[in-house]
C-alpha cells in the first residue's frame, strides 16, 4: 500500500506566473499573452499599415510619383517604423512576466519578425522618394542595429530567469529614454544655419532621430538625402552595443543553467 501510494503522489505544484504588475493568471498560465510570432507578426503588420495611412495616405492622391512629394510622408513613416522597432516592441516583451522556453533564440526570431515587413515600406522609397541605395541600405542597417539592442535588453533581462518586475520596470524605462529622451534634447537646442545643412552625428544616438538623420534632405548637396562616414561610424557603434548586451544575455543565460536548484 506504501509504495502504491508514493507512486500516486501528485508531482508539486507549479509556481503560478506573474505579469508584470504581479497578478497571478486564474490558469497559472500567461502563454496566451506572450504574443508568439503569429500574433506578433499580426499586430506589427496592423501597426505598420496605420502608420503608411498615417504618414502617407492622406497626400497619396496629390503626391503622385513626384518623389519631392513624397519624401515628407516617407521621412514620417521611418519614425513611426522607428518607435515600432525601439519603442513599442521592447515594452511589449517587458510587460510579459514569463519568457518563451528557448528564451534567446525566440527572441532573436521575434527581431527577425519585426524587422523584415518594414523592409517591403523602405525599399521601395528608391523610386519612390527617390532616395538613393545607399541611403536607404544605411536605414535598414540602422534600424535592425538598433532593433537587436532592444532584443538584447530583453535578452538580458530574461536571460536569468525575468522574474524580477522591477528589472523589467527599469529596462522598459531605459527604452523610453533612450528613443525619447535624444529627440527631446535635439529639440530644446537651437537648430543653426550648420545644423540644417552639415551632418548631425548625435542624432545617430537615438532611434528615432537616427533614421530621420539618414533620410534627412540634402538636396543642397545635389541628392535628396547622403550618407558620410559618420553615419556608417555610428551605426557600427550601434550594432556593437547590441553584440554586447546578446553577448552578456548569453553569459547570464548559461550562469542561470549551471547555477545549482
Amino acid at each position: 500500500m506504501s509504495r502504491r501510494a508514493g507512486k500516486s503522489e501528485a508531482p508539486p505544484a507549479r509556481e503560478p506566473e506573474l505579469d508584470i504588475f504581479g497578478k497571478s493568471s486564474p490558469t497559472g498560465d500567461w502563454s496566451h499573452r506572450r504574443g508568439e510570432p503569429r500574433g506578433l507578426l499580426l499586430g506589427w503588420t496592423v501597426y505598420l499599415m496605420a502608420a503608411s495611412v498615417v504618414s502617407l495616405g492622406a497626400g497619396a492622391p496629390m503626391m503622385g510619383l513626384d518623389p519631392l512629394s513624397y519624401r515628407p510622408g516617407a521621412r514620417k513613416l521611418v519614425v513611426l517604423i522607428a518607435i515600432g522597432l525601439a519603442v513599442l516592441f521592447p515594452v511589449l516583451r517587458l510587460s510579459q512576466h514569463a519568457p518563451p522556453d528557448r528564451r534567446l533564440r525566440s527572441l532573436l526570431r521575434d527581431v527577425l519578425v519585426m524587422i523584415a515587413p518594414p523592409l517591403a515600406l523602405l525599399w521601395p522609397q528608391v523610386f519612390l522618394a527617390g532616395w538613393p541605395v545607399s541611403v536607404v541600405l544605411a536605414l535598414t542597417a540602422c534600424l535592425l542595429a538598433w532593433t537587436l539592442v532592444a532584443g538584447g535588453i530583453v535578452a538580458l533581462v530574461y536571460a536569468p530567469g525575468g522574474k524580477s518586475a522591477a528589472a523589467r520596470w527599469i529596462a522598459a524605462v531605459a527604452v523610453v529614454v533612450v528613443a525619447f529622451g535624444g529627440p527631446a534634447v535635439l529639440a530644446a537646442r537651437p537648430s543653426g544655419r550648420e545644423a540644417r545643412l552639415g551632418p548631425m552625428p548625435g542624432w545617430m544616438l537615438s532611434p528615432i532621430t537616427g533614421g530621420y538623420e539618414i533620410v534627412r534632405d540634402r538636396s543642397w548637396s545635389g541628392r535628396p538625402a547622403r550618407v558620410d562616414g559618420g553615419h556608417w561610424s555610428a551605426i557600427g557603434m550601434t550594432g556593437g552595443l547590441a553584440g554586447i548586451l546578446w553577448l552578456g544575455a548569453g553569459v547570464a543565460r548559461v550562469a542561470s543553467r549551471e547555477r545549482p536548484a
